[in-house]
């Protein structure tokens, strides 16, 4: 990782969405702490992460909010996601009815936002090849339906987990890049980024 200190140039939010037991704590937990588990464990309301960039010469911090996927949760995920410009929904490439839920996520954006400057669809789990229920193509034209990036990934080994953040960090620079900086640099009272997601963590977990 590329910084451990909260220093940085641009900060950015950004939304992880879609069904649950796609993976979507499993991608965060991976580009955030380059750690996986087979293990399932429901996000209760939200989890979040956070990790630090270098993208053309300026550090960005990026803060990745992992939002439930079940149904019950809908109502505090659709605040949740109401005022952050970028979002990444997730689903299943061995599970279709994820894929077939997409459509869901889509419509909860356009009818909740007022704007997504940047959405990009994930198919995880493209490891399991031998379970795959969605092919890439299909991932492809969805996305393409939609107007987003397109990516598949695999928490598991890692498999372009990295590229996803950093195409939507870069995509989120040069839509930003002429905004006012917000400069926070400060040696004696900042956080590592580590003891920052322990902090987050606690608070999260119910």
């Amino acid at each position: 990782m590329e910084s451990t200190y909260q220093e940085y140039d641009y900060s950015f939010n950004t939304c992880l969405l879609g069904d649950s037991n796609v993976g979507k704590t499993s991608l965060m937990s991976r580009f955030v702490d380059d750690k996986f588990t087979d293990e399932f464990n429901k996000t209760i309301f939200t989890g979040i992460g956070v990790r630090t960039l270098n993208i053309n010469n300026n550090t960005v911090k990026l803060r990745i909010w992992d939002h439930a996927g079940q149904e019950r949760f809908r109502p505090i995920t659709r605040s949740a996601f109401r005022n952050i410009p970028d979002v990444i929904i997730v689903y299943d490439v061995t599970n279709e009815n994820s894929f077939l839920n997409v459509d869901y996520w889509i419509q909860d954006l356009d009818r909740y936002t007022s704007y997504n400057d940047c959405k990009m669809l994930v198919g995880n789990k493209c490891d399991l090849e031998s379970e795959r229920q969605v092919s890439y193509e299909d991932g492809e034209k969805k996305a393409k339906q939609h107007g987003m990036k397109f990516r598949e990934a695999t928490a598991k080994s890692s498999e372009s987990v990295d590229t996803i953040f950093r195409e939507l960090a870069s995509q989120l620079l040069l839509l930003y890049s002429d905004t006012k900086i917000t400069k926070e640099t400060d040696k004696t009272t900042a956080k590592s980024l580590s003891e920052e997601n322990e902090i987050i963590k606690r608070a999260t977990c119910f």
